[in-house]
């Protein structure tokens, strides 16, 4: 999630919590600390001319002409690009081979192209060398 900071006027939140466009907002403290709505915002019938709002460090009494400072989590979207790692145990007398094969077993493809996710880096364990191996390059047929 991407946080971002704005100041706004206080009577403004109760439409930037309810508008289903933006994330999750929590209130920032004198110090920089964040406050998370969690419940209730309100008109205060306890401190009579400010808003209360439920936090997750109880309730929080501002003037609603004020303005205060919120932090927003904006969730990404389903487009966001991830770099994702993993660990596969394999064996070979060679990087492509082991890649090869790990390719073949665990992700049931016979062949690679550019196109395809099939660069892996491949350690030696006992050296703790890495070499990188573009399946897209590598002929399946001469390694076997």
């Amino acid at each position: 999630m991407r946080r971002t900071q704005s100041t706004v006027r206080v009577a403004d939140i109760p439409a930037i919590i309810a508008d289903p466009e933006r994330g999750i907002i929590s209130l920032v403290g004198d110090h920089g600390g964040l406050s998370l709505i969690t419940g209730d915002v309100s008109d205060s019938g306890l401190v009579f001319g400010t808003m209360a709002f439920e936090t997750e460090h109880g309730t929080v009494y501002l003037d609603p002409e004020a303005e205060t400072q919120i932090s927003e989590e904006e969730p990404y979207d389903d487009q966001h690009e991830w770099f994702i790692t993993w660990s596969i145990d394999g064996n070979g007398s060679t990087p492509e081979q082991a890649a090869a094969r790990v390719w073949r077993e665990v992700f049931g493809r016979t062949e690679a192209n550019p196109d395809d996710a099939c660069e892996f880096d491949v350690m030696d364990e006992e050296t703790n060398k890495t070499v990188t191996v573009d399946l897209s390059k590598v002929d399946f047929d001469a390694i076997d």
